[in-house]
């Protein structure tokens, strides 16, 4: 069945569908989208869609607001919107306004048809009760449901292909640019053989007229080529570097680089590469080949004359690439020592308060001195070779003119060439010398390319969170337990295993209480079972479910990590409370805020809930970010709660204040699974886990591992509990 045009009244009475039903429809499509992103998406998008607009505009409004929510989560999706009678099973799931309100169809049966209600279940109702209404369904691109495999390299070179019509203008613009080249050379050939020896000034106007003409042309389409480049990089700029940027938000926590600084400038990489392939384009498809066709206009005008240039375009291009090979190991050496210089500045400016506790600025001064002299010495020999390599171009430039004159003189003496001629090919010369001294640059310009994609290419292969090979799950809800089994981790390469763990498993209602010594695998455990961290072998499961198989914003939904270090970003106190989207009410968010003991921080600030962070929260105390991050975990309300150390900075009202919190935060049927070095929080658990060397040493209620580690089974206020965690 085709589909029907809907009509203006059709689409009066639509009103936006809600972003936890688009939501929901992306995930039965296996997409899942973090909740906070899809409200974003849906302020932003929907903002435009104003209530009394006419029918059509407003149904029109709406297609397009459907198109930009989905955008930020799959580009090259296809949208359709038809009427109810012209959806096909094929099309399942999709959105119906049924009784005013958007549905989801799940499935087509003949005359009827399953709508989705609120409560996940399924409502079997006649199709002719929704035949007339509105119908959206939308067709996921594959990209958008498979990880990115390909490296920089083929990235860059997709995005220029994506962009041929574009490439095919900016190549057009060159020639004809080029072409100019020859009609002035021409010009002055005409004016030398024909104007000045008759000073025929009717000649000599319309060739200035003509030749103004050309110019103008040749004026608006370089600006025209500039702008179309322009254009084309910071397309390619804007997204790629956005793909490299959620590539690094998709990385496995457990494999990233042990430092940032070095991280950071093979990302900042991105830029050298961009900048050569748009810099390239015209020199290899345009300019180059534009050299070869001025040697043969020169020796068509010039005879002779043209093996001058022919004879120097190889020697130059020789000049140039053994320039440019000892350039390729200079240029290396200048890349590294970038990055390791990037990586001391990010580390003293994350640092600085132990460097200047240890009295160690000594220290970091020097090695700031030896890289920054070793970058300059590097970068001198850079510039010495450039310096050496175009001085000689410019000698091989003088010398080919004093060349052409000689051989031109000697072909005006035989009767072969005339003085115009000759000064034609003087200027076309000119047109030929020029691509070539750009040989150096581009040389130079692409070991610093090549550097830039060996680092890229390194990242890239870094292990992200999404196999792209294994289709994700994300379902709606998930039994609330948690198990692992044949657990196997070590920190890179290392072959010595940091965790070992033969079985584990945790069910609805637990409160796990981990105790250990430092460095007995508390954290490495806690960051397995949330999914951070990669086991080299064995099974994490949520809900019987791989968490390897679950979608990242599924597995987010149900289960909450609250760190030991707990990270704030530049903004407002209430952006960093709702880190991940969520928005909660005002009166809402001050309960939630009173809860974690924050309702003092708000209402003794001017101005409260906006109070200003700054980067990584400074200006706030250790024991104010872990309250931070506490409340921010409240806001997700999982149903299995990792929390590590909570109350490691906390005093003693405040740590009572979070046992109180957690107690009636947390639901009954939740698990809550947290380290501890507290005696107070201790009080709180169920089952307590003790760790040693990476592996569990004992397990069972208080009173069990108390006997057994033969300390008092209360575990109230003893000075072993700090020796036993």
């Amino acid at each position: 069945m085709g589909a029907q045009t809907m009509t203006s009244q059709d689409r009066a009475a639509w009103p936006s569908p809600p972003p936890e039903v688009l939501r929901r429809l992306l995930t039965l499509q296996g997409l899942a989208v973090p909740p906070g992103a899809a409200d974003q998406a849906w302020r932003e998008a929907f903002r435009e869609v104003p209530r009394d607009t006419a029918a059509g505009e407003r149904g029109r409004l709406l297609t397009e607001a459907i198109r930009r929510w989905i955008q930020p989560f799959d580009p090259a999706a296809d949208i359709a919107v038809v009427q109810g009678a012209s959806l096909l099973p094929k099309h399942c799931p999709a959105l119906v306004l049924y009784q005013g309100e958007w549905r989801i169809a799940r499935w087509l049966r003949g005359d009827r048809i399953g709508l989705e209600i609120h409560n996940g279940s399924i409502e079997d109702i006649d199709r002719g009760s929704c035949a007339a209404a509105p119908a959206c369904w939308l067709g996921l691109s594959k990209d958008s449901q498979e990880g990115v495999e390909a490296g920089p390299l083929s990235l860059v070179l997709r995005a220029l292909g994506q962009r041929k019509r574009v490439l095919f203008e900016v190549g057009l613009a060159s020639v004809l640019v080029n072409a100019f080249a020859v009609v002035t050379s021409l010009f002055a050939m005409q004016v030398y053989d024909r104007v000045v020896p008759t000073f025929a000034w009717s000649t000599l106007w319309a060739l200035t007229l003509g030749v103004s003409v050309v110019l103008v042309f040749d004026a608006v389409l370089r600006l025209a080529r500039a702008q179309a480049l322009d254009r084309v990089a910071r397309d390619i700029d804007e997204d790629l570097s956005q793909l490299l940027y959620d590539h690094l938000l998709a990385l496995r926590m457990d494999s990233r680089p042990r430092s940032l600084g070095t991280l950071a400038a093979k990302l900042t990489g991105f830029e050298a590469v961009r900048s050569f392939f748009t810099a390239s384009i015209l020199f290899v498809f345009v300019d180059l080949p534009f050299v070869v066709a001025f040697i043969v206009v020169i020796g068509l005008i010039g005879g002779a004359v043209g093996w001058v240039y022919a004879l120097l375009f190889p020697l130059a291009l020789m000049a140039g690439w053994l320039g440019q090979r000892k350039m390729r190991r200079l240029v290396e050496r200048q890349v590294l020592g970038l990055q390791q210089k990037n990586g001391l500045l990010i580390e003293t400016i994350q640092g600085a308060e132990a460097i200047k506790a240890a009295g160690a600025e000594w220290r970091f001064s020097s090695r700031w001195a030896d890289l920054s002299a070793t970058l300059f010495a590097d970068g001198l020999a850079v510039r010495s070779v450039v310096n050496r390599v175009t001085t000689l171009m410019h000698a091989l430039s003088s010398l080919a003119f004093v060349a052409v004159i000689v051989v031109g003189v000697h072909q005006i003496e035989l009767g072969l060439l005339s003085v115009g001629g000759l000064i034609a090919c003087s200027i076309l010369g000119g047109r030929i010398l020029q691509p070539i001294s750009q040989v150096v640059m581009l040389a130079t310009q692409w070991h610093s390319a090549r550097e830039a994609l060996r680092n890229l290419e390194s990242v890239m292969r870094l292990p992200v969170e999404r196999d792209p090979e294994v289709s994700l799950l994300a379902p709606e809800s998930l039994p609330v337990s948690l198990s692992a089994q044949a657990l196997r981790f070590s920190y890179g390469r290392s072959p010595a295993a940091q965790l070992e763990i033969e079985s584990i498993a945790f069910t609805a209602g637990e409160r796990v209480a981990l105790v250990g010594s430092n460095g007995s695998g508390k954290t490495t455990l806690l960051r397995l079972l949330s999914g951070q961290y990669r086991p080299a072998s064995g099974q994490v499961r949520i809900g019987g479910i791989d968490v390897s198989q679950l979608a990242p914003a599924t597995l987010t939904a149900h289960l909450g990590v609250m760190s030991q270090d707990v990270r704030l970003f530049r903004g407002t106190l209430r952006d960093n409370i709702e880190l991940s989207g969520i928005r909660l009410e005002d009166s809402r968010l001050l309960e939630l805020l009173s809860a974690c003991g924050l309702e003092s921080l708000v209402s003794d600030h001017p101005q409260g809930l906006d109070l200003p962070i700054a980067e990584d929260g400074s200006g706030l105390s250790v024991g104010q970010r872990q309250q931070v991050g506490l409340a921010r975990m409240l806001v997700q309300r999982p149903r299995i709660w990792l929390l590590d150390e909570p109350s490691a900075s906390l005093d003693g009202s405040s740590e009572a204040a979070l046992v109180k919190t957690l107690g009636s935060i947390v639901r009954p049927e939740d698990i809550l699974i947290y380290a501890t070095h507290k005696t107070a929080l201790l009080a709180m658990a169920t089952r307590v886990l003790v760790m040693r060397s990476g592996r569990i040493v004992h397990d069972g209620d208080r009173e069990s591992v108390g006997r057994a580690m033969q300390t008092p089974a209360s575990f109230s206020a003893h000075a072993s509990v700090n020796r036993v965690a």
